[in-house]
């Protein structure tokens, strides 16, 4: 019988390596919080957030989302499809979010941000949405695209957290983010 408590056990059935980028998330949420830091703020504090992506890119919205529940005082959506909801205005704050940048319908959803004139932020490894934002001078953030998009949640969920505290509209995570990581450091060397 399998013990999943062995780590050589579940090396043997662990194809994709993921569980390696379970025992490095430490590391991953430091460097994505270091890179986060970068990310410039350019907006006032919204109305609202949606955070746009599909899969694994919209994860970290659904994070931001529970986060915030009872701290952040600004309604958060997260849209999965291909246009922002009717309410979505100049006072709305998007993140649009597609790890390989050509998400379809976060393509799409983007450009009905920019349309509607949404203070957009763009995270993603590069691609077409990164690019668009390069040119059109969006706020952006680009991540490493050397790891699996299913192993890259520090890097899409981070800096959506650091852009609401720069905005005001969360206290700083630092003393937070740091208690996770070590808790998840505790359980890695278990």
């Amino acid at each position: 019988m399998l013990n999943l408590n062995e780590v050589n056990e579940i090396k043997k059935i662990d194809k994709s390596g993921m569980l390696s980028f379970c025992i490095e998330a430490p590391r991953h949420y430091e460097q994505a919080y270091r890179l986060s830091q970068k990310l410039e703020v350019v907006y006032p504090k919204p109305e609202a957030i949606i955070v746009t992506g599909m899969g694994g890119s919209a994860i970290g919205g659904e994070i931001l989302k529970d986060w915030g529940w009872d701290t952040i005082e600004v309604p958060i959506d997260v849209c999965r499809g291909y246009s922002l909801p009717a309410y979505a205005n100049n006072k709305t704050l998007v993140f649009a979010v597609s790890y390989s940048g050509e998400t379809e319908e976060t393509l799409s959803a983007f450009l009905n941000a920019v349309k509607k004139k949404c203070r957009v932020v763009c995270i993603g490894s590069g691609g077409t949405l990164i690019s668009f934002a390069e040119k059109m001078g969006i706020p952006h953030i680009k991540i490493p695209s050397e790891i699996p998009p299913r192993a890259a949640l520090p890097y899409l969920l981070t800096p959506m957290l650091t852009y609401v505290v720069k905005i005001g509209l969360a206290s700083n995570i630092d003393l937070e983010l740091n208690e996770a990581i070590e808790v998840m450091r505790k359980i890695c060397e278990e």
